[in-house]
């Protein structure tokens, strides 16, 4: 049976899909009773626990022969929940860890990237049987800003919109997911996932919304001071917003375009999904 740790959110639930799809046990680890239920339905074992508790590991661990650790986004406490992870892991005798990492880890001034390195460090000490996985941004991240891009034409990120960038599809993320965690042969591997073939900057991301919502977009810098009125922004934490402050400024330094593009496509065996088949999926399903 394959373990998903933080499995409510939207890599997990993308994984078990894929993993459903591919006929695999799987044993879903879940904050609350409403995510529970939301989980069961994609026909898998929900387990309900805070992932920090011990008890709840060993509880979560039990039986299990892959782990898939997804820690929450900007977790506090990320760094030590993971090596208690992975300890269990080591003590339960669990034949594989997967770690759901973050492109450019090596950025000591991002916090939420240098503690998954420390993570990737502890696994690689650990004797565990490991497989490291580095998406890129999400294509899906934009959801949260989409309403107001719709409502004022302005596609709005402080950093320099002629930044290069690679994206992740969420769907590509889950195919290429599953297949690690059911196929042999990954052990040791560190795979960076990126669906765009060649990096993109925010012009080709607003001219792609453009088309799709048949709306006029266009990509705009603003400061995160603009940003912090946003309801996703409002709900972090001071420690948690000076680490997006920190992410946004190492992007405008240097963009994310460094990435092997063909690793997604050589791990599905199908076509990754372009930014412009994105838009235009995003705007089939936005009501």
């Amino acid at each position: 049976m394959i373990l998903i740790s933080g499995a409510n959110g939207t890599a997990g639930r993308s994984v078990i899909a894929h993993l459903v799809r591919r006929g695999a046990p799987v044993r879903a680890l879940v904050s609350n009773a409403d995510s529970a239920r939301s989980i069961e339905t994609l026909g898998v074992e929900p387990i309900i626990g805070d992932m920090r508790e011990i008890e709840v590991q060993q509880r979560a661990l039990t039986d299990i022969a892959t782990v898939y650790h997804i820690a929450p986004a900007l977790m506090a406490d990320e760094l030590d929940v993971g090596r208690q992870f992975i300890a269990r892991a080591r003590d339960q005798g669990i034949e594989r860890f997967v770690l759901h990492g973050v492109s450019y880890p090596y950025a000591p001034h991002i916090g939420f990237h240098w503690t998954k390195m420390k993570l990737e460090a502890e696994l690689l000490k650990s004797g565990l049987a490991y497989t490291i996985v580095r998406p890129t941004q999400f294509m899906q991240n934009i959801t949260w800003s989409l309403p107001q891009i719709l409502q004022t034409g302005e596609f709005a990120l402080p950093y320099a919109a002629d930044k290069p960038m690679g994206f992740v599809h969420i769907d590509d993320l889950g195919k290429a997911v599953a297949r690690i965690l059911t196929e042999p042969n990954h052990a040791g591997a560190t795979y960076e996932l990126c669906s765009t073939p060649q990096p993109i900057d925010r012009h080709h991301m607003a001219a792609a919304l453009s088309d799709a919502f048949g709306v006029k977009i266009h990509a705009v810098r603003c400061t995160f001071d603009d940003l912090l009125g946003s309801h996703f922004f409002a709900s972090l934490s001071s420690v948690q917003r000076q680490q997006m402050a920190n992410m946004y400024d190492h992007i405008d330094h240097f963009g994310t375009a460094y990435f092997n593009n063909d690793v997604l496509k050589m791990l599905t065996g199908v076509p990754t999904t372009s930014y412009v088949e994105f838009a235009e999926e995003l705007a089939s399903t936005y009501t």
